[in-house]
């Protein structure tokens, strides 16, 4: 309750003449003018008064009487002041408060209490507590004198804070207050003045705010009267209220005591001077300071003094601190104004689900929830409601919006807009504000009444944005699919592990100046925004970002770790963001770790993740979510090459690393349909059912796609790119990098040629819109297809990509993830020289049917059977061994004829030969000893040295290769680990081939470390091994001392490290034996071979036959199969080809001879020399190459001992000696060997018993070309006699020239050249066939005798020695010997016309048109052998005359012509040919049971047709 303002009457003095007090006029001016513009009083004013006694009771309880003596303030004034003069101005009013907790006056006391109180100049006193200070007083008033009636009150107030009082004093009046109970007020009244009323209103005002107190004075007296009037507070803490009004006049303010109401407190004063019944309003603000708490009250106190200073008239009023309140959830009062204040979220969600941020749109909006109500009070009643109003001022419609419902119906409200007091009844209790944009901005809350208070309220809001921004609109983040993310499962980081496992470098070291980048490829960029960004804010909130961390990993990337290095040390790229980090201390600007709000995503397993940004305050949490869908193609194919697609994370991790998935290139014949797969299966060519499909293909490799969940195959998209080539374009088989198709189906069942984007099997490269044509049956689109490649052509490897776009025809996922393979084709492709044209391709020409062999197609490899490296004439070389037999040194010219063998080591040791020559290149190394030379010692026995080609360890230079048929290996390139490469043969054909290669893969006769093909160990170091430029001792590899030519193959004076392929002391042309039946290092005794090094490079494999066809051999066909192995065990794919041995293949006698050769026997004790002979025949044949019979024991009969044949194949054709298993001693046996093999002549040798004439290759003859009942022997057919087994299935096992025997077992020599030879010349096959004709021989003798000529002699052999035979009479007569008599003669004649009925039979012969007959007259010699010369036993030398042996009769005369001669002639001459060249050979031949043909071989050339067809 305020304090009762009491009065007292005092006499004055009449010094103290009532005063008429004038009071300014209040305007509209600022408070601040009306409470502190009052001008100070002057210097010099004079006032004296009478002592005044003033009881005053301090805040302790006392009281004290104290007198106050009012003197001139200027005593020393010269002159001394006139009244007028000193009562200008008289009075003390408080000012203003500087906040320094100090009282500001402009006039105060500093005298004690008790004592006289003399006015100072201004000064500030400090307040102290516990007992009175000062003396205040306020006395407001101008123009006073003496004869101015009028009431001064004096009001006396304490100057010290009362202890009720506990603020801060901030403004002028707060905690200063008068005593409630002090009887102070002196009331002083000098001439009563009129009558009077007053009134003044009560205030109403918010702390820190005013109100119109309208004071009015009326005059009701009958007179003019002046008053003075003074307004103070009776109660109420007077540091909460204080008055202020425009004063219009000082005088008001003088006289009647009010003076002294200013040491009292006194707070408002002035005068008037009224006619009767005239009123005067005065315009008193009440101030309300701003700590007055609401509710508190004061009461004031008006009195109103007439001119003579008697208390006319009072009133009281009241003073009310009200509030206005403007109040957020859980926001105190006290922090209202601090920051953040209230936090609000971005109404930025879309709660009606429309697709609209709900602060975008106006209401109402289903389901709102985000908006915040804000409670609202004005705290009084409008004094003038129709006048008041109240508005809200802010940030409106920037960073947030205020609506009157929870949904936003209606219109917001708008900013600053006064709305009256009447249009809602007040002020609504509750509005509602919406976040719009992140910032900090304040709410105020203005309630107006009229001309009365104002009050407000002000808060402020942190509008608080929590975004997630993925670049999608809002409503696309929020929903379903939301962004696509790839899983990061490549490997861009180039490690051993996709991305997603191992995310590397997750540091990087720095050297100052560089530049370090980490990867970000596959991860997908995004933005948090937590607004206001501003790390005061930042400070007081945390963030987190939620979400499934198992498909979604979130990083943050160190800026240093994509710029220049700014030092040197270690800085971390990488930050993985958890779900517990907080992100906003990472946002901050001064420490956080994360710059730019820039994050990453990862994604790391398919499937949806909602991520939640969570942004929590003081009673609030900001939500923002983003719909994550982690997507995914897998491709996925045997990347890790262990022969099973089981799309494991191993397969994965291999997927890119060379080579990639080994595919094999397509280019058999799997059905052997005649078709390459690569064109096969698919219906290339319209009409061909062959190709419509290839139920035996295995070759193709399957590939699975699989697009991840929740995708749906029905509407995404694929875009495959790869290397590829339509199945209309004919593969080439070979391109810069590798090609393959991929397909729909497998390849053994048919397939459509056409795209699968036209609707067929073959996926072309390019782009899939409707997944249903890649599927197995086109009707429904699949999340899983399986697709498989194809081969089509090698190269290096190349990737297959698959991009995934997961929307298909949608904006927001476009191509998002792909996953490539690697693979590589490869070929597993043995080439041969299939259609026998000489030259290897790689094309369907030699492709097709190499695994087969027929007649019209197939490869074919020579029996390697003659010796490259031999020098003509001589044996092979041996080098610088020493040769020496067990008994003595053989020195050069002491070697003819000795029997010596190779001790030294090397690959001639242990080899025995027989010397025949002067030197030593004249070994012929047959080990077989000469006659008369013993036998070698005891113990050391035979070992038969065999120096032709396929029977050494070595290859005989590049001549040696050329007599072998190649295989191409066309080069697989880099092979997975742990895979191989096999040669593999049969093992029947393991004794019949061996195959090579050059191990000098680049040509520079050194072994480096990929050439080491057979993986030996067998690598001699350089010789010069210390470099001390000597050949020391252990450096010498054959110990000779020297260092030989053939142990420096680069010239350099050394055997360099890997030279010696094979370790036998050379660098061989080709370096290792891959497969052979012995001294294979590759093949280990198996029958296989590891080829790996020389399958990846490729190379050329060199194939030799060791034997020709046998019976034990036969088909004579060698298969060779190169497999790919896979972990050395399981095949992945084989390839196979066939070469066919080309036959052994006899030469007629219609082929020119390119040499004619016979023995020259010397004459010795049995024998006569046969110069004679060879003379006649150099005259009818031709140059002979003569052979020395003394080297061969002077054994003639060279026809006998060998049948030079040749053999053929596309690439190379020679000759070859047939050696006979005749055994007849030493003789020629070794001929054929020493002086026949060589380069490109080879040589075999058949067993057979021994001592077996018909093992003599007289017995041995060939027919020109003939046609049989319709075969074809374009060759000839072998004609032999009877002859042992060994040589009839060896000749047999030839199959072209298919034998016909014929009987030749009653001869004694059982041959068949004595009773048949072929002659060129007209007849029914191109040939005529010369018979022996006992009947012949029989007519001829018959005629002779009865033309009288029977005493002629059969035959007189010229001297020496006389041989005359039995004459004809006596041959034909009772008397002849049983043995050569008629009847046995015909008995013969009818055993050789059964033998050419056989012929006859076999080689298809007219008897009227293909016979010669030719008289030969037999007798027995054991068996028949021919008495006369066997005429039929001729040479046919050069396509001109035969040259049969001279018969020497029977002649009508000594001396004549030969009658068997003369009808032999006439034969010929019949038959169109030329007449014979007959020979001279009864001494040297004849006598020994042989003729002509038995001593003469010739070497005759090779036809142009080809054995296997047509040229």
């Amino acid at each position: 309750m305020p304090s009762v303002w009491r009065s007292r009457s005092l006499a004055v003095p009449v010094s103290l003449a009532a005063a008429l007090l004038t009071v300014l006029a209040m305007g509209d001016t600022r408070v601040e003018a009306c409470c502190y513009g009052a001008p100070p009083p002057s210097e010099c004013d004079l006032l004296v008064g009478a002592p005044l006694t003033v009881e005053i009771r301090d805040y302790e309880g006392g009281s004290v009487t104290t007198p106050i003596h009012i003197r001139e303030r200027c005593p020393n004034a010269d002159p001394p002041r006139t009244a007028s003069q000193w009562a200008l101005s008289l009075g003390l009013q408080v000012s203003y408060d500087d906040r320094d907790n100090q009282k500001d006056t402009w006039y105060t006391t500093d005298t004690p209490i008790g004592q006289e109180c003399v006015w100072t100049e201004h000064e500030e006193t400090t307040e102290t507590g516990g007992g009175p200070v000062d003396i205040q007083w306020s006395f407001a008033g101008s123009a006073i004198d003496e004869t101015t009636p009028g009431s001064y009150t004096l009001e006396v107030l304490a100057t010290e804070a009362s202890p009720e009082c506990t603020c801060v004093p901030t403004v002028p009046g707060t905690c200063w207050t008068k005593d409630p109970d002090a009887t102070d007020t002196v009331v002083v009244v000098v001439d009563p003045a009129p009558g009077c009323a007053v009134t003044m209103e009560n205030a109403v005002a918010c702390a820190g705010s005013s109100d119109w107190a309208y004071l009015t004075i009326t005059n009701t007296g009958d007179e003019y009267g002046t008053y003075r009037w003074r307004i103070k507070q009776t109660s109420g803490n007077p540091d909460w209220f204080w008055l202020c009004h425009y004063i219009f006049s000082w005088g008001g303010c003088s006289g009647c005591g009010i003076e002294d109401w200013e040491s009292l407190g006194f707070q408002a004063c002035g005068g008037a001077t009224l006619s009767p019944g005239q009123s005067e309003q005065f315009g008193i603000i009440v101030f309300m300071e701003p700590q007055a708490p609401v509710g508190a009250t004061a009461t004031f106190e008006v009195e109103v003094f007439d001119q003579a200073c008697n208390l006319s008239c009072q009133a009281t009023a009241t003073a009310t601190v009200v509030r206005t309140d403007l109040s957020y959830p859980g926001l105190a009062e006290e922090d209202e104004m601090t920051s953040p204040g209230g936090l609000l979220c971005v109404n930025k969600d879309d709660d009606n689900g429309d697709g609209v941020q709900d602060y975008c749109q106006a209401g109402p909006i289903v389901d709102e929830n985000d908006l915040v109500p804000i409670s609202l009070s004005a705290g009084f009643t409008p004094d003038d409601p129709a006048n008041a109003y109240w508005s809200l001022c802010g940030y409106y419609g920037y960073y947030f919006a205020v609506w009157h419902s929870p949904d936003k119906s209606g219109d917001p409200i708008p900013n600053c807009y006064p709305i009256p007091w009447s249009l809602y009844n007040g002020i609504p209790s509750t509005l509602f504000i919406e976040g719009l944009f992140s910032g900090r901005g304040e709410v105020t809350l203005l309630v107006h009444d009229g001309d009365g208070p104002h009050c407000e309220d002000m808060i402020t809001i942190t509008v608080v944005d929590a975004d997630l921004r993925f670049g999608l609109s809002e409503a696309e983040e929020e929903n379903e699919p939301g962004v696509y993310i790839p899983v990061n499962d490549d490997f861009d980081e180039e490690d051993d592990d996709e991305d997603r496992i191992s995310l590397e470098p997750t540091h990087v070291t720095c050297e100052e100046g560089s530049t370090v980048q980490v990867v970000t490829q596959d991860m997908h960029s995004f933005q948090v925004v937590i607004g206001p960004g501003d790390d005061t804010f930042l400070e007081q909130i945390t963030a987190h970002l939620v979400g499934d961390r198992a498909k979604l990993r979130i990083f943050a990337v160190n800026p240093l770790c994509d710029t220049e290095c700014p030092d040197t040390g270690e800085y971390t790229c990488w930050k993985e963001i958890g779900a517990d980090y907080n992100l906003a201390a990472g946002l901050l600007h001064s420490t956080g770790e994360i710059h730019g709000w820039h994050l990453w995503a990862e994604g790391i397993e398919p499937g949806r993740v909602t991520m939640e940004l969570e942004v929590s305050g003081e009673n609030v949490l900001c939500p923002d979510k983003a719909v994550a869908t982690v997507v995914k193609v897998d491709v996925d194919v045997d990347s890790d090459n262990d022969g099973t697609l089981n799309r494991s994370q191993a397969e994965d991790n291999q997927e890119l690393t060379p080579p990639g998935v080994i595919v094999v290139l397509n280019n058999n014949d799997d059905d052997e349909d005649g078709i390459t797969d690569w064109a096969d299966g698919y219906d290339l060519i319209a009409g061909n059912a062959d190709d419509d499909i290839n139920p035996n293909e295995n070759d193709f490799v399957e590939l699975v796609v699989e697009i991840s969940e929740p995708v749906d195959p029905e509407v995404a998209y694929l875009r495959f790119t790869y290397s590829s080539m339509d199945p209309a374009t004919p593969p080439q088989g070979s391109s810069g990098g590798s090609l393959v198709r991929i397909w729909k189906k497998p390849g053994n069942v048919a397939r459509d040629k056409r795209s699968a984007l036209d609707g067929g099997d073959w996926v072309a490269p390019g782009e899939y819109t409707d997944l249903k044509k890649l599927s197995s049956d086109g009707c429904q689109a699949e999340r899983v297809m399986h697709f498989w490649l194809e081969g089509v052509a090698t190269g290096h490897s190349r990737i297959i990509r698959v991009e995934l776009d997961p929307d298909g025809p949608g904006q927001r996922g476009a191509y998002v993830h792909e996953d490539s393979v690697r693979f590589r084709v490869v070929p597993v492709d043995l080439d041969v020289d299939t259609n026998r044209n000489g030259i290897i391709t790689d094309d369907e020409d030699d492709d097709i049917d190499e695994h087969r062999w027929s007649h019209s197609r197939g490869a074919i490899v020579l029996a390697n059977c003659d010796d490259d490296n031999k020098v003509s004439g001589t044996s092979t070389q041996i080098g610088a061994y020493v040769l020496e037999d067990s008994s003595q040194s053989w020195f050069p010219n002491q070697w003819q004829n000795g029997f010596v063998s190779i001790s030294q080591p090397g690959p001639w040791q242990g080899f025995w030969a027989v010397v025949t020559g002067n030197d030593s290149s004249g070994l012929a190394l047959e080990g077989w000893q000469p006659t008369g030379h013993g036998i070698p010692p005891s113990g050391l026995g035979y070992r038969l040295s065999d120096l032709r080609d396929a029977a050494t360890d070595w290859v005989d230079g590049p001549n040696d290769s050329e007599d072998m048929a190649q295989i191409v290996i066309r080069p697989m390139g880099e092979l997975p680990a742990g895979w191989s490469v096999e040669l593999r043969r049969t093992p029947a054909a393991a004794a019949f081939m061996r195959v090579w290669v050059d191990e000098d893969l680049d040509g520079d006769h050194h072994l480096d470390g990929d050439e080491d093909l057979n993986g030996n160990g067998l690598l001699d170091p350089d010789e010069d091994q210390d470099g001390d430029g000597s050949l020391d001792r252990e450096e010498d590899l054959n110990g000779n001392g020297s260092l030989d030519t053939h142990e420096d193959f680069n010239n350099n004076g050394i055997l360099d490290t890997g030279e010696d392929l094979n370790g036998n002391g050379r660098l061989d042309y080709i370096g290792a034996c891959v497969l052979g039946p012995q001294n294979c290092t590759y093949c280990d005794g198996h029958d296989y071979a590891t080829i790996t090094s020389l399958a990846v490079h490729g190379g050329i494999l060199y194939v030799e036959a060791l034997s020709f066809p046998t019976i034990e051999f036969s088909p004579p066909e060698l298969p060779l199969v190169m497999c790919l192995i896979r972990a050395n065990v399981q095949e992945v794919a084989c390839d196979r080809v066939r070469l066919r041995v080309a036959p052994w293949l006899m030469l007629d006698h219609t082929r020119a001879a390119e040499q004619v050769m016979a023995v020259h026997v010397h004459a010795g004790v049995q024998y006569e020399d046969n110069e004679p002979f060879l003379t006649a025949l150099e005259d009818a044949a031709g140059p002979i190459r003569r052979i020395n019979g003394r080297a061969y024991d002077q054994d003639r009969w060279i026809q006998d001992q060998i049948e030079i044949g040749y053999t053929q194949a596309p690439y190379k054709s020679f000759h070859v000696v047939l050696n006979s298993p005749r055994n007849r001693g030493p003789g020629l046996r070794a001929f054929g060997y020493h002086e026949l093999l060589g380069p490109d002549f080879g040589y075999i040798k058949l067993p057979g018993p021994p001592n077996d004439t018909h093992a003599s290759f007289g017995n041995l003859e060939l027919s020109p070309p003939v046609t049989v009942n319709g075969a074809v022997y374009p060759l000839g057919r072998i004609v032999h006699g009877t002859m042992p087994t060994a040589i009839t299935d060896f000749l047999q096992a030839q199959e072209i020239q298919s034998p016909v025997e014929v009987n030749t077992s009653f001869l004694r020599v059982g041959h068949v050249d004595e009773i048949f030879s072929f002659i060129p010349g007209a007849g029914s096959q191109g040939f005529r066939v010369a018979v022996a004709s006992p009947q012949r021989a029989l007519d001829i003798m018959q005629l002779m005798i009865a033309q009288g000529h029977g005493t002629s002699p059969l035959a007189t052999p010229p001297n020496p020695p006389s041989e005359e035979l039995e004459t004809i009479a006596f041959l034909l007569g009772p008397n002849a010997p049983a043995e050569m008599n008629q009847a046995y003669n015909l008995t013969i004649e009818a055993n050789i016309s059964s033998s050419r009925t056989t012929l006859q039979i076999g080689l298809g012969l007219d008897p009227a048109t293909d016979y010669l007959w030719v008289p030969v007259w037999f007798e027995k010699f054991g068996a028949a052998t021919a008495y006369s010369a066997g005429l039929v036993n001729g040479l046919y030398p050069l396509l001109t005359a035969f040259v049969p042996p001279m018969t020497h009769g029977p002649s009508e005369q000594p001396g004549g012509p030969s009658r068997f001669e003369q009808d032999m002639n006439s034969e010929f001459q019949a038959a169109g040919l030329w007449p014979p060249a007959y020979v001279p050979d009864w001494h040297w031949y004849h006598h020994w049971r042989g003729e002509v043909h038995c001593g003469t071989n010739s070497v005759r050339q090779m036809p142009v047709t080809y054995w296997w067809g047509s040229p």
